[in-house]
């Protein structure tokens, strides 16, 4: 069984410092990551912007992280969460315009370990922002057919759940707290 097939791997900590992001981004482990995880058999690479950089206006070192991880990967898909909680709609609309200009493939509302998921208002702004362009997908917070629906009819062509059963079947998903 090739399991690696089966896994969205990422890296991922709330409480990441400064010096460890800068770290992270002086060895290139996000690119050599996703070259990695490709060559073991992923189709898909999912990343998180930096937020910081992004905060601190550094457009350019952005948009590069993202040139290269896809340079990185090729044809592979990639998706781009840019964590919306965190970000005010102007940086949401800065951040799509840099995953579109980058030449990523999606780009994704957050990774559910923020301090809230995806929102409708959320996907409206990134819609208007890709210019149809680019896929979008939201994650955190969908956990019902109902929600799910609304959500592909603002313009999402993937949805993160872990209530994915649930939704398709019509059941209620269990609730989480951001």
């Amino acid at each position: 069984m090739k399991i690696a097939q089966y896994i969205d791997h990422t890296l991922l900590k709330a409480t990441t410092t400064e010096a460890e992001i800068l770290q992270l981004c002086n060895t290139l482990a996000k690119i050599a990551e996703s070259k990695n995880a490709v060559i073991l058999g992923a189709d898909e690479i999912d990343m998180v912007i930096n937020i910081g950089f992004l905060k601190d206006k550094k457009y350019e070192l952005v948009e590069n992280e993202i040139n290269k991880i896809k340079k990185a990967i090729g044809d592979k898909i990639l998706k781009v969460i840019i964590e919306t909680c965190y970000l005010t709609n102007e940086e949401k609309k800065i951040a799509t315009k840099l995953v579109l200009s980058a030449g990523a493939d999606f780009v994704k509302t957050s990774t559910g370990f923020g301090t809230a998921g995806a929102t409708l208002q959320d996907v409206e702004l990134l819609k208007s922002a890709t210019q149809n362009k680019i896929q979008i997908k939201a994650s955190g917070g969908i956990r019902d057919y109902e929600t799910a629906k609304k959500y592909i009819e603002a313009g999402v062509t993937r949805i993160g759940t872990s209530n994915g059963i649930q939704i398709v079947t019509g059941q209620k998903g269990s609730e989480q707290t951001y």
